[in-house]
């Protein structure tokens, strides 16, 4: 995953959940880029969550995590 990019590097991580450093990776060196096809979120995580659990992340998402939204002040049960 891409993280940060300029003009002379590009800064990527393996795996986002590790805290490891950015690896640097100069520009001059990437032969080819392309989006994924894939989700970085893990196969199945929603299967895991419940219904309200899903309602809040989707509520975070769309908010930005700003908990005075309006998205926050209703009941699950609507």
């Amino acid at each position: 995953m891409v993280v940060k990019e300029s003009a002379d590097e590009v800064q990527i991580v393996i795996d986002p959940l590790a805290k490891g450093k950015p690896t640097l990776l100069p520009t001059g060196k990437i032969e080819d880029r392309k989006k994924s096809t894939v989700s970085i979120m893990p196969k199945g995580l929603l299967d895991k969550l419940s219904r309200e659990e899903i309602l809040d992340l989707v509520a975070y998402i769309y908010a930005r995590g700003d908990k005075t939204n309006h998205l926050f002040m209703h009941d699950h049960d609507e």
